[in-house]
C-alpha cells in the first residue's frame, strides 16, 4: 500500500543544509578517510593562519622563551621547595598570559568550527544507504506492525520475527523516502536516504516507545585504507577520531614551518 510522501523531518532545516551540501561538495563524492583528511589539513591551516595574524607573535615569542627560561632555573632548585615555588608562580602567571593572549584567535573560528563539525558528523559518522543494494530496517516493540512503502522504487525483499521485533530487509533506486509503520499506537513515519554520497538520516529513532533501526554501518574511515587498517586502535576509529588525529598532524607542522609561538 502507498501514501504521499510530501512528509518533511521535525526540526530539519533543508534550505541550509542544502547550502553545506553545495558548499563541501566535493568532500561528499570522496572516500570518507579522503574527505576526512583533506577537512582537517583545510580547517588547519585555516585556524593557523588567524592564529597568526590575531596574536601579537613578538609577545607570544617573549613569554615562550621566558616560561623556557624559569623551567630551566626550577630544574636547579629540586632541592630548595621555596625557591621552587616562587619559579613556579611566575610560570603559572606566564602561562596565564600566553593563554590569555592565544585564546583571542579562537573567537574567529569557534562558530564556523561547530558548524561544519555539526556537518561532518551528519555525513561521515555512518555509510550510506547504497541503491539497488539490500538493507535491513527493524522496528521493536511490536510484532504485528506493517511497513508501508511510499513509492515502487522500493522494494521488500524478506521479512523475519524476532521476539518483538520485526526486520525487513529492503532495497532500492537512488533516493529520500518515507517509510510508513503501521503500529498499536498508530502509524510511525521514517526517511531513509538511499545513495552513492555521504548523505544519511539518523538510523536509530524512537517514537511512541518503538525504536526504529535502519542498517547504516558505522564508518570506520582508516579500515580500508592500506598500512592503517592494520594498526590496532587507530583502525577501529570513526570519523571525529580519525579527524583529531589528523588535525593535530597538520596544526603541528603548519606551526613549525609558519614559526608560530
Amino acid at each position: 500500500m502507498l501514501f504521499p510522501n510530501p512528509i518533511t523531518l521535525k526540526g530539519e532545516n533543508k534550505m541550509f543544509d542544502s547550502f553545506l551540501n553545495a558548499l563541501f561538495y566535493p568532500l561528499l563524492a570522496m572516500h570518507e578517510f579522503y574527505a576526512l583528511v583533506i577537512s582537517a589539513f583545510l580547517v588547519s591551516l585555516l585556524i593557523t593562519i588567524i592564529y597568526k595574524y590575531a596574536t601579537d607573535q613578538k609577545q607570544m615569542k617573549y613569554l615562550k622563551e621566558k616560561m623556557k627560561k624559569y623551567q630551566q632555573e626550577l630544574k636547579k632548585y629540586r632541592k630548595e621547595p621555596e625557591k621552587a615555588m616562587k619559579i613556579n608562580k611566575k610560570v603559572m602567571a606566564l602561562n596565564g598570559e600566553y593563554m590569555k593572549h592565544s585564546i583571542k584567535a579562537t573567537f574567529y573560528t569557534f562558530i564556523p568550527i561547530i558548524i561544519f563539525f555539526g556537518w561532518m558528523g551528519a555525513h561521515f559518522n555512518y555509510a550510506p544507504l547504497y541503491p539497488n543494494q539490500n538493507f535491513n530496517v527493524s522496528l521493536t516493540g511490536d510484532s504485528n506492525a506493517k511497513l508501508l512503502l511510499s513509492t515502487d522504487k522500493l522494494k521488500i525483499i524478506d521479512k523475519q520475527i524476532f521476539n518483538d521485533s520485526l526486520v525487513w530487509t529492503l532495497s532500492g533506486e537512488e533516493g529520500s523516502y518515507v517509510l510508513g509503520f503501521n503500529t498499536t499506537a498508530g502509524k510511525i513515519l521514517k526517511t531513509i536516504t538511499i545513495t552513492n554520497k555521504h548523505i544519511y538520516k539518523e538510523p536509530i529513532t524512537s517514537e511512541k516507545g518503538f525504536i526504529i533501526k535502519v542498517g547504516n554501518k558505522q564508518l570506520k574511515p582508516m579500515q580500508s585504507i592500506p598500512v592503517l587498517k592494520n594498526i590496532p586502535w587507530i583502525n577501529g576509529f570513526g570519523w571525529l577520531g580519525t579527524y583529531i588525529l589528523f588535525s593535530i598532524i597538520f596544526s603541528m607542522v603548519l606551526r613549525k614551518l609558519m614559526k608560530l609561538y
